[in-house]
């Protein structure tokens, strides 16, 4: 385990959280389910918005290629977000 584990504040809430159902490709979900993607996903990420190691975590995720789950309050299937969460993290630290 690493250090800044043990600061997460998942590290006591069920793990299944962080990864819902993979979203569907071929888009033959029905709204229900999509829906219910999303609410999963907006569960994990509040949990993630008051922690303080997101960018430990996320670059943890993407140390290891880690593609699925939510990981520093990004969905890893949601590639846009990932590289403007990185693009943000870079502009803080050569600001």
């Amino acid at each position: 385990m690493k250090d800044w584990m043990l600061e997460a504040s998942c590290q006591y809430v069920d793990p299944e959280l962080f990864f819902p159902a993979p979203q569907d490709p071929g888009g033959s979900w029905g709204g229900a389910q999509a829906k219910a993607r999303a609410e999963a996903v907006n569960a994990a990420v509040q949990v993630c918005q008051s922690c303080t190691v997101q960018a430990e975590c996320l670059a943890y995720a993407m140390s290891l290629g880690v593609r699925d789950g939510i990981w520093g309050g990004i969905d890893l299937e949601n590639p846009n977000l990932i590289r403007k969460r990185h693009q943000a993290q870079q502009r803080r630290r050569s600001a």
